[in-house]
C-alpha cells in the first residue's frame, strides 16, 4: 500500500475528498495567528469566512494558494498565507483485463500503475507485464513496461492515476525461456527483435562456470517443426 504520509508537492492537483488547512498571520487588528480547515466538497468548491465558496478542483495546491490570497486580498491587507493539505482524498480506478480480480478499487492519489495492479491481485499468466495500458477519457493515455520495475527497480513508472482512470492488461505476448547456466532462469516476455544477448541480460547475465560458446537456441515454428542450432560466443553481461 502506498504510503498516505508523504510530502505532498505543490503541483499536486486539488479535487473533491481534499480537506486543505489555511495558515493566516500578520492580519492587523487580529491574533498574530489564525487557521481554518476547508473541505473541497463534491461541487469542488471549498468555503473560506468572508470570502464565500472558492472553486479549487483542478487547481494545484500552488494555484490554489493563489486564489484564496487573491480573495482575502479584498478584506485584509499586509497579510501573510500558507496553505497545506490536510487528508487526502481517495481515487476510484478501474482494473480490466487478465487481472486475478478486475473490478473497481479505491486507492490512494499517490498510487502508482503497480499499485492499482497489486490491489487487482496482479497479472495472471495470460497477461501481459510489457504493454499494460493506462486508459483515460477514452484514450489510451500511456503504455506501460512493468519489467522497468521488475529488472530494474524503476519505481516511478506510468504517468499519475486519477479517479476514473482504467488500467487495461491485454493479453501476454512473445515469451522466450532461457535454462542452464544463468543467474535467473525462466520465461520472460520479449518485444519484437530481442536478441539472444538482450534474453541472457533479462536472466541476470550467465553464471561464472557458463560456456557460451556452446549457447543452444531451440525455435517453435509450430506443433510439429522444431528447429535448433548453437549460437555464436555471446559476450558476458
Amino acid at each position: 500500500t502506498p504510503a498516505i504520509n508523504l510530502p505532498v508537492s505543490p503541483d499536486y492537483t486539488l479535487g473533491p475528498g481534499d480537506n486543505l488547512i489555511l495558515y493566516i498571520w500578520n492580519i492587523p487588528g487580529t491574533a498574530l495567528y489564525d487557521s481554518a480547515t476547508l473541505a473541497v466538497d463534491r461541487a469542488g468548491s471549498a468555503f473560506v469566512s468572508r470570502v464565500g465558496s472558492v472553486p479549487l478542483q483542478g487547481l494545484t495546491l500552488a494555484q490554489a494558494q493563489e486564489v484564496l490570497r487573491t480573495r482575502l486580498a479584498r478584506y485584509y491587507s499586509g497579510f501573510e498565507l500558507r496553505l497545506a493539505l490536510g487528508e487526502l482524498r481517495a481515487i476510484g480506478v478501474y482494473v480490466v483485463g487478465e487481472v486475478a480480480r478486475p473490478g473497481t478499487y479505491t486507492i490512494s492519489p499517490f498510487s502508482t500503475v503497480l499499485d492499482a495492479l497489486f490491489a487487482a491481485g496482479g497479472a495472471t499468466k495470460m497477461g501481459t507485464l510489457r504493454a499494460v495500458r493506462v486508459m483515460r477519457n477514452g484514450g489510451t493515455l500511456a503504455e506501460v513496461d512493468l519489467y522497468d520495475f521488475m529488472l530494474r527497480g524503476e519505481r516511478a513508472i506510468g504517468p499519475p492515476l486519477r479517479g476514473g482512470d482504467t488500467i487495461f492488461i491485454p493479453p501476454i505476448g512473445p515469451v522466450a525461456a532461457i535454462t542452464g547456466e544463468v543467474k535467473r532462469p525462466a520465461i520472460y516476455e520479449i518485444r519484437p527483435g530481442t536478441s539472444v544477448g538482450a534474453l541472457l541480460a533479462m536472466a541476470g547475465g550467465p553464471l561464472p562456470n557458463a560456456q557460451l560458446d556452446r549457447l543452444q537456441v531451440e525455435r517453435l515454428r509450430g506443433p510439429a517443426e522444431k528447429r535448433s542450432w548453437t549460437c555464436p560466443s555471446v559476450p558476458r553481461a
